[in-house]
């Protein structure tokens, strides 16, 4: 077959995240100060996380096998580059969340479009990535659904829009340098997300933009489940980022987007051709739906995980034959 669906494991995550993020999307229309909501109560959440970092710790001993190693991750850790990293994503993110007045005169189709856009050129120009064919396809796609929203609201831009632009930046940017803390540094995805949760909290003192709760404490019951759905989203948000990356995320989160504004606001027409090529090249980008032509699922997270695999059993298997020629050599002698 020339399309398939990957059954993989890992997507599992970005299928529940999908649908947990549908959810909130619903709350999240039925509230008023949506985005200082969702900037507070994710704070509150990724606080605590740091019940998440220390279940994870606590497994991480068991699994570790040598005091060298242990030794070497601890070295690695605390330096001051890992400091610096760690001090300029908060920065970062801090830099967004500085005046989300402005990010509301955007529409939510164009935030996730630039995010990822700028996710993208990031992880190839700052953090040397490769992208593979099949990536490449949803890259040219989203640039050009970038571009056809540049092109219509080209009489509205106005001077916000590099302020906005400057707030996705250093948003997208800050994701990555957590993604690549959390790789290259074995610091935990949840504790990262507990810092990132007090500094956020602290801006939002500074700012004066707490008061705003009092105006929503009557709605009791829609904060609690507001609050329950956020965390478990902003989990699986985080799970996703270590495991796959902040582009897959915010591709599950703009999949989501566009299947509820269409299914339960606008309702599905066979005319929303741009909507569904969204849906179908960033499912090609996430990997459930595999090209299976022109070579196109040969880089595929499954596919180099089997030639891993293979390549690893393959050496094995040599170590084994030389060791039984060494043997065999020995006996002989």
């Amino acid at each position: 077959m020339w399309i398939s669906i990957n059954t993989n494991k890992s997507h599992i995550y970005i299928l529940i995240f999908m649908g947990v993020n549908i959810i909130l999307t619903y709350i999240n229309k039925s509230l008023s100060n949506t985005k200082k909501l969702d900037f507070f109560f994710s704070n509150i959440c990724n606080i605590f996380f740091i019940v998440f970092f220390f279940v994870e710790k606590k497994n991480s001993k068991k699994k570790r096998k040598s005091v060298n190693s242990e030794n070497y991750q601890i070295k690695k850790i605390f330096t001051i580059k890992v400091y610096f990293m760690i001090f300029l994503s908060i920065i970062l993110n801090n830099i967004y969340y500085h005046n989300i007045t402005i990010s509301e005169k955007i529409k939510e189709i164009e935030y996730f479009i630039i995010m990822i856009l700028f996710l993208m050129i990031i992880e190839i120009i700052v953090f040397n990535n490769n992208f593979y064919s099949h990536q490449i396809i949803s890259i040219i796609i989203v640039f050009i659904i970038f571009l056809y929203h540049i092109i219509i609201n080209l009489k509205n831009l106005k001077l916000y829009y590099i302020i906005i632009i400057l707030q996705y930046y250093s948003k997208s940017f800050s994701f990555l340098l957590i993604k690549y803390i959390n790789e290259n540094y074995f610091i935990n995805i949840y504790f990262l997300a507990f810092i990132h949760g007090i500094f956020g909290l602290i801006q939002l003192y500074i700012q004066n933009n707490i008061n705003y709760l009092l105006q929503i404490s009557d709605k009791y019951y829609i904060i609690l489940s507001y609050f329950i759905i956020m965390y478990i989203n902003n989990f699986l948000y985080y799970k996703i980022i270590s495991k796959l990356g902040p582009i897959h995320s915010y591709m599950t989160d703009y999949i989501s987007y566009l299947i509820f504004e269409k299914v339960f606001i606008e309702k599905v027409k066979i005319s929303d051709i741009l909507m569904i090529t969204c849906i179908i090249s960033s499912l090609i980008y996430l990997e459930i739906i595999i090209l299976n032509f022109c070579n196109l699922n040969k880089n595929i997270r499954t596919n180099i995980e089997e030639r891993s695999n293979i390549e690893i059993n393959h050496e094995l298997a040599e170590t084994d034959y030389d060791s039984e020629i060494d043997n065999y050599t020995i006996f002989n002698f």
